[in-house]
């Protein structure tokens, strides 16, 4: 379950890469909806409300090896404050993107606004979930 935890870190950073993608291929009438499939890469972010009955006694760790010849790794740990403020940005995320959704024209750069969410949204996952911010 700890492999959660860099998952929902990068699922929405992926999909800001998607998002401008989908708001092309998209016709133009529909090019606003295309927040609500993108708000559904906050899922893994939303399923860490499973993990927080057992990060209370002990913090979920997950290393990933990002550059093993300098000995550098990419560490994740979620204790019950860290998953506090994770879901608590899933949430809000789901809600801003059904929003905008709802909100936006098909007269504006959709996908450019999408992609700048969910990169900002992955940021701040990545900055709740790291365990050392350096």
């Amino acid at each position: 379950m700890s492999s959660l935890l860099p998952f929902a870190v990068f699922t929405p950073l992926v999909g800001a890469m998607v998002a401008p993608l989908l708001s092309l291929i998209l016709p133009r009438a529909l090019r606003p909806k295309a927040g609500y499939p993108l708000a559904f890469l906050f899922v893994p972010g939303l399923l860490l409300v499973s993990l927080a009955g057992s990060a209370a006694h002990h913090p979920l760790e997950h290393t990933v090896s990002w550059v093993p010849a300098l000995g550098l790794q990419l560490r994740f740990r979620a204790d019950g404050f860290s998953l506090l403020f994770a879901i608590l940005i899933a949430f809000i995320g789901v809600l801003i993107f059904c929003y905008a959704a709802a909100y936006l024209s098909p007269r504006e750069r959709n996908g450019r606004f999408y992609s700048y969410l969910l990169v900002f949204e992955g940021a701040m996952l990545g900055l709740v979930l790291s365990e050392n911010l350096i």
